[in-house]
């Protein structure tokens, strides 16, 4: 098998799907970010002073990590539905 670092996002997705916590410890790295800024936009300017974006972005991984297996029986699975399932629960 490649090493991790070669493997591109897709790979990871359908990995960490299948119970592999190196790739899924590798997807939390590369799309927490995506997901805070997407929490900084949907919380706005008001919002800010009654919730942190990082709290709601940890939220999001504590609902999404143990409904990810779940994802196998798509079809569709790949690195955009991925994006879209973590959309869905912020």
């Amino acid at each position: 098998m490649a090493e991790r670092s070669d493997l591109d996002t897709q790979a990871h997705v359908q990995l960490a799907v299948d119970g592999d916590e190196r790739s899924l410890a590798w997807l939390v790295q590369r799309l927490t970010p995506l997901l805070l800024a997407q929490a900084r936009v949907r919380i706005g300017k008001q919002l800010r002073v009654v919730i942190d974006a990082q709290d709601l972005v940890q939220e999001v991984w504590g609902i999404a990590l143990p409904r990810i297996a779940s994802l196998r029986e798509r079809d569709d699975l790949d690195a955009g539905m991925m994006v879209a399932f973590l959309a869905r629960i912020l």
